[in-house]
């Protein structure tokens, strides 16, 4: 026996609808019937079907009719009209109105079954055909094509039932030196394996997509519980996958995030720019990282980019602790970049120390923390004054450039290189 479908049978004769039912349960098929276009339209919206086969000539509303409404509410709903009253009604016509199949009656089951058989065959070819353009062929994820074709209806509902959203966009890193040093075979199962990371770690509602070479998408719905676990959770999957696998290179991202929300809805276009940017902006940092391991020299708030390229007031209140466990307390980070903190503190912390520093934070009513360890690189006196011009301030300004930070936790800077978090709800912690 072939494959099972569930037809939706409309006919206004009780004796055909009955033997339709009998054939094709004989044929492994499920079906419902309705005895005219109006119940079929109620139960086609409560149901689900694969197909549906209709008379023409019906009360209330006639077989052309309703198989227009079917298919503009569903255009991959393969229709197949009959008729005993083909002199006024053609196959013409039936096409037209967007019937796949048309058949006359009286007529015999085997010419019924054939016609309906190749119907549903010619749709599968067609799904498949379409499945085949939508789908990236290395990944099995949704292309660029069907991502922006799901993500658009995805923000509608998003935005009418007023749900947040969150977008990562992912980088795989080093790639082209994978390609390089284990050849092309080597670079696509980078992208494959990868790829069964996304699926393992995401549900099956959320949007997963391969748009470019090494770039991935993953839309979600957004919750104050469910990004940072579902994030670190990926981070963990990365980090099992290189654990248990034997191989050259350990797989490696960057991550980059935008959050939509529905009160101040943005196109996917700007949301998708948003998340890319902070994607390369953690990729700008790796590679400092990876520079100053071999010997260059990676400037962190240096006194010129200090003053010519000033960003915003963070403010953010924190502990530290230095490397002999003595405490000091009173420490505003001010600014923030990819490798380090611009710090003000009333204690002189001399330059060269290494600082273990825990942030805590709210990010858009999101709590964040992390833990990076740093090295005082530079210092200088600063005063604040008040509006007379008179200090009532006098400290230090340091620039602490990071030394080490977990790959899991490199996201959780970027709200602080955006300004996305709420300054006076912020406390410290160590």
């Amino acid at each position: 026996m072939g494959i099972s479908y569930k037809v939706l049978i409309i006919d206004d004769e009780k004796m055909i609808r009955n033997l339709l039912v009998s054939l094709f349960s004989e044929h492994g098929h499920n079906c419902e019937t309705a005895k005219d276009g109006i119940e079929a339209l109620e139960k086609i919206k409560k149901n689900s079907f694969d197909s549906a086969v209709t008379d023409i000539v019906m009360p209330l509303m006639d077989g052309i009719t309703l198989t227009k409404e079917l298919v503009n509410l569903y255009p991959n709903l393969p229709i197949m009209i009959m008729t005993g009253h083909a002199d006024e009604h053609s196959a013409g016509s039936a096409i037209a109105a967007g019937a796949r199949e048309f058949i006359k009656k009286p007529f015999s089951i085997d010419e019924f079954i054939l016609r309906f058989d190749k119907m549903m065959r010619d749709n599968k070819g067609k799904e498949e055909l379409l499945a085949l353009s939508l789908t990236d062929e290395l990944t099995g994820l949704y292309n660029r094509r069907r991502f922006f074709v799901l993500t658009e209806q995805y923000l509608k509902v998003a935005h009418r039932t007023k749900k947040r959203s969150l977008l990562l966009y992912i980088d795989i890193d080093n790639l082209k030196w994978i390609n390089d040093h284990f050849g092309h075979h080597g670079g696509d199962q980078a992208l494959i394996n990868f790829a069964t990371i996304l699926k393992k770690t995401f549900r099956e509602s959320d949007i997963i997509a391969r748009i470019g070479g090494d770039e991935f998408v993953v839309l979600l719905e957004s919750t104050d519980e469910n990004d940072e676990i579902l994030i670190t959770h990926l981070y963990e999957n990365i980090k099992d996958y290189n654990a248990t696998r034997i191989r050259h290179y350990n797989l490696s991202i960057s991550l980059g995030t935008a959050q939509f929300d529905p009160e101040y809805p943005i196109l996917i276009d700007e949301l998708l720019s948003k998340a890319d940017a902070l994607m390369y902006a953690q990729k700008r940092e790796k590679k400092g990282i990876l520079q100053k391991n071999h010997g260059m020299r990676v400037e962190t708030f240096n006194n010129r980019e200090k003053r010519s390229h000033p960003r915003f007031s963070i403010d953010l209140p924190l502990e530290y602790r230095d490397m002999d466990n003595s405490h000091t307390r009173g420490a505003i980070v001010v600014n923030a970049s990819e490798t380090g903190f611009l710090i003000e503190s009333g204690k002189d912390i001399p330059i060269g120390t290494e600082l273990n520093i825990a942030v805590l934070y709210l990010k858009e009513f999101e709590l964040a923390n992390f833990k990076v360890t740093g090295k005082i690189v530079w210092k200088e006196p600063y005063s604040k004054e008040d509006w007379k011009g008179d200090p009532y301030w006098k400290g230090y300004q340091y620039g602490l450039e990071f030394t080490q930070i977990l790959d899991e936790d490199r996201w959780k800077l970027n709200p602080l290189l955006s300004g996305r978090y709420i300054a006076e709800e912020v406390s410290y912690n160590l």
